[in-house]
């Protein structure tokens, strides 16, 4: 495995954008950050289509323009169901309609292949259904991080939400890095953070601030564990790729069970994990850019 990410710049997203605001701050983040080239974005889990115009109208905010390939409803495990809060898109996009969390979706094995022949890095923010059928196609990411790992307390979301896609994607020999709940929790949007994005200028600044107190309000209602903070997970993993000192990673093995839930053990590494993160400077650093805008 490489030792440093930093000299991967063309990023492809796959997002189950749309539920958690920090997916929207991911997207953003993305957009802002010129040293980063965004090859295009996929949406998965649930109402893809629904996610697909989050995710237009986020880059269409940002002055940004990607190809947004809408991708996979349902989890490939057989006994999963996608969840939705049912607020997707509120603020955001007029007209919306419902939310069909029942929506099957489709990968379009060309599309795909062509983000991941432009792509040196995947960042997989959601569940890994995209990424494991993108593998099964022979078109899987070369390089990939993902929000996930060991968790106190049970599996982690996007792993628990699809745990069979999850066991292919660490099957596939691909280069994976790791970032677990508690290395991303510790980013937390601040009031004073907050007030800035508030404060900006820029629309795309104040539609994610609005974004993420929406997410505040629904998270309890989501089955979600105390303390409600505006936790900026997803984003942790550009961060790690344009500001890699901020983060540290060390070599690992990890085993992955029925349910999702990663367990480390000895043995060959199979992904980089993160240990250690300068929490504060990360979101620091991504409400800074967020501002600063693209040049």
């Amino acid at each position: 495995m490489c030792e440093n990410p930093l000299d991967m710049s063309r990023i492809w997203i796959d997002t189950d954008v749309g539920t958690n605001a920090d997916d929207a701050f991911c997207l953003g983040l993305a957009a802002r950050d010129t040293r980063v080239i965004l090859t295009g974005v996929s949406t998965v889990y649930g109402d893809t289509q629904l996610r697909s115009r989050i995710t237009k109208q986020l880059l269409e905010l940002a002055g940004y323009s990607k190809p947004v390939i809408t991708g996979i409803g349902h989890p490939l495990s057989p006994d999963a169901n996608a969840v939705m809060s049912g607020t997707e898109g509120e603020g955001l996009i007029a007209n919306r309609g419902p939310v069909d969390v029942d929506y099957p979706g489709a990968l379009d094995k060309t599309a795909m292949g062509d983000l991941a022949v432009e792509a040196t890095w995947t960042l997989a923010i959601g569940p890994l259904t995209n990424v494991a059928t993108a593998f099964d196609y022979g078109v899987g990411p070369r390089r990939l991080s993902t929000v996930g790992g060991p968790n106190d307390d049970g599996p982690e979301w996007n792993w628990g939400a699809d745990p069979l896609a999850v066991q292919r994607v660490f099957g596939s020999g691909t280069e994976i890095w790791v970032y677990p709940w508690s290395i991303t929790s510790q980013v937390v949007l601040s009031d004073a953070q907050f007030s800035r994005l508030d404060r900006s200028s820029d629309s795309l600044c104040r539609v994610l601030a609005d974004q993420m107190r929406r997410w505040l309000r629904v998270r309890p209602t989501l089955g979600k564990p105390p303390p409600h903070l505006a936790y900026l997970h997803d984003p942790v993993t550009l961060v790690a790729l344009v500001e890699p000192d901020l983060i540290e990673h060390e070599p690992a093995r990890l085993s992955i069970d029925a349910d999702g839930s990663a367990r480390e053990v000895s043995g060959e590494p199979n992904c980089m994990i993160a240990r250690s993160i300068n929490a504060a400077a990360v979101g620091d650093f991504i409400v800074d850019t967020l501002i600063a805008g693209r040049s």
